[in-house]
């Protein structure tokens, strides 16, 4: 499964990311908000 972890703060956005993949989820990527949440994904799916 892929994540993609949308969250402003810094810290608590690589506490998400280190406890996903300690569970062997995939992060695509971290967005800091709904702008960069849609980057990451049109540029994850190519559009």
């Amino acid at each position: 499964m892929k994540i993609l972890v949308v969250e402003d703060e810094m810290i608590i956005s690589e506490d998400i990311r280190w406890m996903l993949e300690e569970r062997n989820y995939t992060v695509t990527d971290q967005a800091v908000d709904y702008d960069d949440a849609i980057q990451s994904i049109e540029k994850i799916l190519q559009i």
